[in-house]
Parts: C-alpha cells; sequence; structure tokens
C-alpha cells in the first residue's frame, strides 16, 4: 500500500467515525433533549390552563358568595314574610294611595327553568309577588321603581302593567291620578343562603356605632332590622347624570305637565298704613313702625314730619336701620300730633305719604280677665315619615297661633324645635324659649289654656306613641274646646311667644325612673291634639320595652301584636 492508498485510507476511516459520532449524538443525545423540551412545554400550558380555571372559579366564588349575601335568607316562610313587608313599605313611602295589594304568585322552580346543582338540587330557588295599586299617578311609580331598583337585595320586575282608567265622570283636574299599576316582582334564594333572622344583611357600620351589642340586637329579629336598607352591590340606575323625574313631567298617559307659572312682577312701591298712637304723659313712647313693599322698598328713605299742637312742628327723628320713629316724651295731659311721613325708594323714582295721629292717652279702666280658650283641635300632627337609615321626622302644626314643632329621631332621642311666625308672609323663626331635655315636647302658648308636656316615647309611619307627663294639665284628651270657631282665636293676629313652662326637671330625659307612672297616647298622622287616644296598659308596657332596647324609631304595631 502506498502513500497515496495510505492517506485515501486514513480518511475514509475518519468519515465513518464521524458519521457513526454524529449519529449517535442525534438518537442518544439531540433527540432526548428535543423530547424534554416539548415535554416541558406541554406541562407549562397545562399549568397555565390550571391556573386560569382557578382564577375563573375564585371570581365565581367570589360572585356566588356576594349573591348569597344579596339574596333572601335561609329560612324561605321569614324570607317570604318580610320581602312583602318591604314591597309594601316601598309603596307607602313612594305616595302609592291605600287600599293597595300584594299578593303570593306561583312560579316554576323545576329543572327545566333553574340550573341543579345536582339531581333535585337548583342552585336557587325564586319566589314571586304581585303588586297593585290603583288611583296612581306618575309620581308614586317614579317613586316606587327609584326605591326597587336602590334596594339591596337580589330581586328584579318580570312585568310592569300601567293603564289609564278613562272615566268620563272624574274632573279633568283630577285625571292624574287615574292610574292602575300591576308589577310583578321576583326574588331568588341562593342555594347554601346566610341563615339569618333579617330580610337583608345588616351593616357592620352600626357595630361602629354602637358597638358589637347593638350589632347583634339588630340581627336578632327579623323586625328590628325592617328599617336597614344596605346600598346595592353594583350601580342599578343610570350611572350618567339622568334625571328621572322627567318620567313624570313628560307624563306618557295624561300628557306633559303645565309649564310653571312666570314670577310674579313686583308691586308697586307703597307706603304701609300705620295706625294711630296714643301716649301717657312724661313717658318716653314706644318708636313707632315703618314698613314699605313693593319695588324698591329694601333700602328705602323716610322722613317723618310733626305738626299740631302736641309736638313742636318740624322732622322727628328717625332710624333708618330699624325702621322706626321715635316720638318725644310730653308733659301735657291732652292735645294731639299729626305726624305725616314720606317715604322714598332705594332707586328714588317713587315716593309715597301717610299719616297717622298721635294723642294723649285717658286713664283706662282694666279690662276684666279673658277666660282663655282651649285650642287643642287646632293642634294638628300633619306627618311622620321614617326613613330608612332607622331616623324618622315629624311636624305638628298649631294653627291657632302660626306655631310648629318638628320632630328629628334616632336610636338615641329625639329632638324637638319649635318655630313661630309673626305673620303669614315672614319666614319661620326658632323659639328660643323651647328648651327643655331631649324627647320633651312643650306643647304651650300664653292666648290659650292649651298646656301640655309630652315625653315622644315613638315615632312611626302612622303617627306618635307619647306619654302625658301632666295628665292633671288644662287640655287634656276628652275636654271640650273654648268658645269661638273651631275652639281658637280668630286668624289675622300675630303669632304669641311661648311663656314659661316646666318640663318636669326631675325626668331626665328616661320616662322608666319617672316618680309617677306615665299614661301612653297614640297620636295618629291628621289627628289633632284634642283627639288623643289612650293606649291600654299592657300594650303601652310592650311599647315601653321596645323603646328603652331600640330607641323611639320602630313599627308600634307590629310591636304590640
Amino acid at each position: 500500500m502506498n502513500s497515496r492508498e495510505q492517506t485515501l485510507a486514513v480518511l475514509l476511516v475518519g468519515l465513518i467515525v464521524a458519521a457513526v459520532a454524529a449519529a449517535g449524538g442525534y438518537f442518544f443525545v439531540l433527540r432526548p433533549l428535543n423530547k424534554q423540551r416539548d415535554a416541558e412545554n406541554a406541562l407549562n400550558s397545562e399549568i397555565r390552563d390550571l391556573e386560569t380555571q382557578l382564577d375563573a372559579q375564585k371570581s365565581v366564588s367570589k360572585k356566588l358568595s356576594q349573591a348569597r349575601v344579596r339574596g333572601l335568607p335561609a329560612d324561605e316562610a321569614m324570607a317570604k314574610r318580610e320581602y312583602t313587608v318591604a314591597l309594601a313599605r316601598m309603596a307607602e313611602l313612594s305616595g302609592a294611595p291605600k287600599g293597595f295589594r300584594i299578593t303570593p304568585k306561583s312560579v316554576d322552580n323545576s329543572a327545566r327553568a333553574v340550573p341543579q346543582l345536582a339531581k333535585d338540587k337548583p342552585v336557587y330557588t325564586r319566589v314571586a309577588f304581585e303588586l297593585e295599586f290603583k288611583k296612581a299617578n306618575m309620581t308614586a311609580v317614579k317613586e316606587f321603581l327609584q326605591r326597587y331598583y336602590q334596594y339591596g337585595l337580589m330581586h328584579q320586575i318580570t312585568a310592569l302593567s300601567i293603564k289609564k282608567d278613562d272615566d268620563p265622570n272624574v274632573k279633568k283636574a283630577d285625571n292624574r291620578n287615574d292610574l292602575t299599576v300591576l308589577i310583578t316582582t321576583e326574588a331568588i334564594l341562593i342555594e347554601g343562603a346566610e341563615n339569618r333572622k333579617t330580610l337583608t344583611p345588616i351593616p357592620t357600620a352600626f357595630a361602629a356605632v354602637g358597638g358589637g351589642g347593638l350589632y347583634l340586637h339588630m340581627g336578632r329579629t327579623a323586625e328590628t332590622g325592617r328599617a336597614v336598607v344596605p346600598p346595592p352591590a353594583a350601580p342599578v340606575l343610570s350611572p350618567v347624570a339622568r334625571d328621572y323625574d322627567l318620567v313624570v313631567l313628560k307624563d306618557p298617559f295624561n300628557g306633559p305637565l303645565p309649564p310653571d307659572k312666570p314670577p310674579p312682577q313686583p308691586s308697586p312701591f307703597k307706603l304701609g298704613k300705620i295706625s294711630d298712637v296714643k301716649v301717657d304723659p312724661e313717658k318716653k313712647p314706644n318708636p313707632v313702625r315703618v314698613s314699605m313693599t313693593g319695588k324698591g322698598s329694601n333700602g328705602a328713605k323716610f322722613t317723618a314730619i310733626a305738626s299740631g299742637e302736641l309736638y313742636a312742628e318740624g322732622e322727628l327723628m328717625v332710624d333708618p336701620k330699624e325702621y322706626t320713629i321715635e316720638l318725644p316724651a310730653t308733659e301735657a295731659t291732652t292735645g294731639t300730633a299729626t305726624i305725616t311721613v314720606i317715604a322714598t325708594s332705594a332707586d328714588g323714582t317713587d315716593t309715597d305719604k301717610t299719616t297717622f295721629k298721635v294723642t294723649v292717652r285717658e286713664e283706662e279702666k282694666k279690662p276684666e280677665a279673658k277666660i282663655k280658650e282651649d285650642v287643642s283641635s287646632a293642634i294638628i300632627l300633619t306627618g311622620t315619615v321614617p326613613r330608612s337609615d332607622g331616623t324618622a321626622w315629624a311636624r305638628i302644626f298649631d294653627n291657632a297661633n302660626r306655631l310648629r314643632y318638628t320632630l328629628d329621631a334616632d336610636a338615641k332621642g329625639v329632638t324637638v324645635l319649635k318655630e313661630y311666625k309673626k305673620a303669614a308672609t315672614l319666614p319661620w323663626r326658632k323659639d328660643v324659649d323651647h328648651d327643655h331635655p331631649k324627647g320633651v315636647l312643650v306643647i304651650s302658648d300664653d292666648e290659650s289654656r292649651t298646656n301640655r308636656t309630652f315625653k315622644v316615647i315613638a315615632i312611626d309611619i302612622d303617627g306618635l306613641i307619647v306619654a302625658d307627663l301632666k295628665p292633671d294639665g288644662a287640655g287634656a284628651p276628652g275636654k271640650a274646646p273654648g268658645k269661638g270657631p273651631g275652639g281658637w282665636p280668630p286668624k289675622g293676629g300675630a303669632a304669641p311667644k311661648q311663656g314659661p313652662a316646666n318640663p318636669l326637671a326631675a325626668l331626665g330625659g328616661n320616662m322608666i325612673v319617672a316618680a309617677k307612672k306615665p299614661v301612653l297616647y297614640r297620636w295618629a298622622v291628621g289627628q289633632s291634639l284634642a283627639g288623643l287616644t289612650a293606649i291600654p296598659e299592657s300594650e303601652a308596657k310592650k311599647i315601653m320595652q321596645a323603646a328603652s332596647t331600640s330607641g323611639p324609631v320602630f313599627d308600634v304595631a307590629a310591636t304590640i301584636k
């Protein structure tokens, strides 16, 4: 074998070795690595799919947990009863006419209508009711629908029918109260729902405000939780600034509401009439008040000029801020003066003039004491409004004296605000003399013998429960009103301010520790003070126990059942 053949043989052997090495590297190294990489990728893909499924399960579990809270409680019988009460309360607060009807409806909860977790085990159970109210207007419909969708419960309206009752015998002015509304609503009870005692869950804010004791008490019975209306978990009305009052303004059944009347034009500038004045010798008379009305009366100027034998002729001193005329004192026992008042409007364009006389007062005989009258028949409870946050409001009008009493109640007690008007056109003013312990309502005035002191025990949608702290006082229930039209003085006089009254300081705001056992009365909405109804002792005891436990805002009718 020559050198050329040896070289070729060596090359051939090298090529054979290289080919064997390449084949071994592919089959024993590269191919297993590729298989391992493919398996790793498949495993990572499976892990990602499982993580995605886990996140979806967590989201579904969270929604299911919220649904169990927002759904009806586990006790189906209690849930149906309390849901009916909630619908009635929404209808009453919305202004639906009395006599509305709420009836249960049958509903298909079989497997063909409701998803199943397992055989004969539905995901949820539906309950349905039908609400009908007649002689309603669009305001009541709008208010009910708004309250319904703001109620934090999983329910929905499945049917809504509004029908106009065309009765030719009804006057056109009354035609807006001619709607018959029929609403079908459904609520659901989720499988595994909370076994709570109330229709809706009690917010934890009650624990923050009143402690754990209050929170546990609120959730102890269905009745105590009726006033609690939790907000919906998600917005159910339009998120934009939409005015739902347009449903009423653009009434599709009776046409749009008529436009508001244009504001009245200001009356011409006018100086009010001033009554004649009598003065006492050697005593400084009271200032004489000047009144101006109409365009330019605010900031108007005036002068007063005296003439006659009682005062020296010329201008008198005036107070431009208080709008009063200062009359000087006189030693004369007889005589008359004429005071001419000239007023100019604020812009100087209009003037007006009036006169009044000043004479010396003759010695007058003391009038006989006037027998005061009882005006309790003119003092009327006009309304009470329990609110969804556990508070309440009430208003009492004293139509004989231009007085009103406003009651604001919460779990801690009742605040009473007394206001008066000096004239029908003037605004209400707070009576600073009406300063009594919390919850004490003192109804009195200087011009009548009506003087009553009550402790406000409870406020509900039907009226007030009050305890008479002076059962032997004037104007007690059952006494006939005094003489005169309606039992009170004629209208038009200025409202007298309240005289001093003793609200039983020893009471200390606690009816339980009062020395004398109080008498409880029901004061219904629309009823006068003269018509209070005494409450039997057995019912009064239940009411007092409920008030001491939950405060003054609760459903009295449910308490005494």
